[in-house]
């Protein structure tokens, strides 16, 4: 179940990230539920009186007052009144922003350039902006905002260089540059995926035996080599001018090695089990579970090891783990820093310095310190979280005692989150995901079904309890405040079952179809929305016993639209059955005009969280 505390700092950890800008570089920072910005000293620059605030990016920085964005500069003046609901960084002099779920192109000094009704409208880079329309098809627009690719297309994909991978079907592709012209014709080719640095590998049709075979084409989209044939599956990935290969022949192991740009093979071995792309004129093989350093040539240097950061080396340097210690090497495979850390974070070395994960607190719990090129340690481990870009304008924004904060490279602490002022209402301008995880009693023993302490346990019914005989039942208790993920104020939600059997509820990971509407113009309209998972195993049914209850929490909301509220549960009687789907109380609330239209993304971080949003 999300954590909104940590997806809080998560928040300020990433979207913060300020940019290099002409003037004195700014930081967010959070005071009395207002957002401003601080310098690099810590010294406020722009008081805290916005709702939500963005990085600064070309002059500029979105922020919202109230329920709207607008921009302001550096002095915390507006350039560009709030009236929009929701308003995206500026980037090469264009900026997203939306007025209900309808995007704008917007220069800086406010005129439109585009309009358009769209799933998702991509921000501009080397000139062009990736648009995805509601029926989730993908076009690409110049900076006029004419279309150089329609909006036809179910993938189209960026290439380094400036030219995209259109690809209509399943087994079709082909190249255009940034202007729309045609490089790669269709028809030529089944596929095409780059490899690196510009570079294509293309899947070829053998007609004789219907199976497919691979070319190696160049950023300008020539064909240079054909490798393979009808019983051979190739891969190859390019990078610091060289061509790493994967080649499995039906019935025989995997053969790994390196090749030239016109397909001779400099080096291979099936002996390998894997290769990693190059880095100069270093790369990594694996090896009977251990890691060699591999030359450009094929030669490989003694040292083995039992893991790597990353994909080996970045600026001549290597993390590596032996005997469960992490240390440094660098292209000869001789250690720069001693084995001596218990685990080096990625993405290792950032701006000078690396971050590394101490012993595990008493309660359980990581923490982090960081250390600079040469091993020295600056500041022992006692950051409970950090931004993962590391030190940006000469600050680190981090989580330290349990409370935001910004450090330096000396490890002072420049700024930090004012002690926990109590429970904060829960002002954001987005959708919220769903919240509603519940367990189920197993058997006689009433052992529960669960795997997580945040989800709720059925309880009994009190005899006193006013609710209809035979009815299921949705209640919010707005009379009186309760705990919404330890850090905002909330409304008890009850699910009563007051009949006399139990009722199977549909649930994703063991979260219920619950979540919150508002009544805008008279329709109701989910402000809080149902992720979706690609995993089947995912979905279940959990049991509610007769005369049983759950009890969960919802938050306040705080918003600059106000609006009568209520609570949504779908489920259904049987496998084949329409939803049926029943609401609570209504009560009073208010909300932001993003909660009505607008996800936030969603990254998944591991195969345990097969959510796409």
């Amino acid at each position: 179940m999300k954590n909104f505390l940590m997806a809080g700092w998560a928040l300020l950890l990433s979207v913060f990230g300020c940019r290099i800008e002409p003037h004195a570089p700014l930081f967010p920072y959070w005071e009395n539920n207002k957002f401003g910005y601080i310098d690099n000293q810590g010294k406020v620059i722009i008081p805290a009186r916005f709702n939500a605030v963005e990085e600064f990016s070309e002059g500029v920085a979105s922020v919202r007052e109230g329920g709207y964005y607008g921009y302001i500069n550096p002095k915390g003046e507006w350039v560009i009144q709030p009236v929009y609901d929701y308003a995206q960084p500026f980037s090469e002099g264009i900026a997203v922003v939306y007025k209900g779920a309808k995007a704008n192109y917007i220069r800086r000094d406010g005129t439109v350039i585009l309009e358009i009704d769209c799933a998702e409208a991509g921000a501009f880079l080397d000139g062009n902006a990736m648009i995805e329309s509601r029926n989730k098809k993908y076009g690409v627009i110049d900076t006029s905002g004419h279309f150089i690719i329609d909006t036809l297309y179910t993938d189209i994909t960026p290439v380094k260089g400036g030219s995209f991978i259109i690809s209509p079907s399943y087994d079709s592709a082909y190249i255009v540059n940034r202007k729309g012209a045609v490089i790669v014709p269709v028809g030529k080719y089944r596929g095409i995926k780059e490899i690196g640095e510009g570079y294509l590998q293309a899947a070829v049709l053998d007609t004789v035996h219907h199976k497919e075979i691979s070319a190696l084409l160049d950023p300008a989209g020539r064909e240079l080599f054909r490798k393979g044939d009808s019983q051979t599956y190739f891969n190859m990935e390019m990078s610091s001018g060289k061509l790493t290969f994967e080649e499995y022949i039906s019935g025989h192991k995997a053969i790994y090695g390196i090749m030239d740009k016109a397909g001779n093979v400099i080096y291979a071995d099936s002996t390998f089990e894997s290769i990693l792309p190059f880095r100069g004129n270093r790369s990594f093989i694996r090896r009977r579970y251990a890691h060699y350093v591999i030359t450009g040539d094929g030669k490989i240097l003694t040292a083995g090891f039992d893991r790597l950061l990353n994909d080996g080396f970045v600026n001549n340097r290597a993390f590596v783990e032996t005997n469960s210690k992490w240390g440094v090497i660098d292209t000869n495979a001789n250690y720069i820093i001693q084995p001596k850390f218990n685990e080096i974070m990625k993405p290792g070395l950032v701006g000078g310095v690396f971050f590394f994960k101490g012993l595990p607190t008493r309660t359980g719990k990581s923490t982090f310190g960081f250390a600079d090129s040469s091993g020295k340690v600056i500041l022992q481990p006692c950051l409970e979280n950090y931004d993962v870009a590391g030190f940006r304008n000469g600050l680190l924004r981090c989580v330290l005692d349990n409370s935001i904060a910004y450090i330096d490279r000396t490890g002072k602490v420049v700024w930090q989150e004012k002690a926990d002022m109590g429970l904060r209402l829960l002002d954001i301008d987005y959708m919220q995901r769903a919240y509603g995880y519940v367990a189920q009693e197993m058997g006689e023993t009433a052992v529960y079904k669960t795997y997580n302490e945040g989800w709720s346990l059925p309880r009994k019914i009190s005899a006193g309890t006013n609710m209809p005989a035979g009815s299921l039942c949705l209640q919010v208790q707005t009379s009186s405040r309760d705990t919404f993920e330890n850090r905002y104020s909330g409304y008890s939600v009850s699910i009563y079952n007051n009949t006399d059997t139990s009722i199977l509820f549909d649930t994703q990971d063991n979260g219920l179809y619950l979540k919150m509407q508002a009544c805008i113009n008279s329709e109701w309209k989910d402000i809080e929305y149902i992720p979706s998972s690609w995993c089947g195993n995912s979905y279940y049914k959990v049991e509610l016993g007769s005369k049983k209850y759950w009890q969960l929490q919802c938050p306040v909301y705080i918003g600059s639209i106000k609006a009568k509220l209520r609570m949504s549960l779908a489920y259904k009687l049987g496998r084949d059955d329409d939803d049926i789907v029943i609401y609570s109380n209504v009560f009073e609330g208010s909300i932001n005009p993003g909660q009505l239209w607008r996800k936030e993304g969603h990254q998944a971080v591991n195969i345990m969280d097969p959510y796409m949003d």
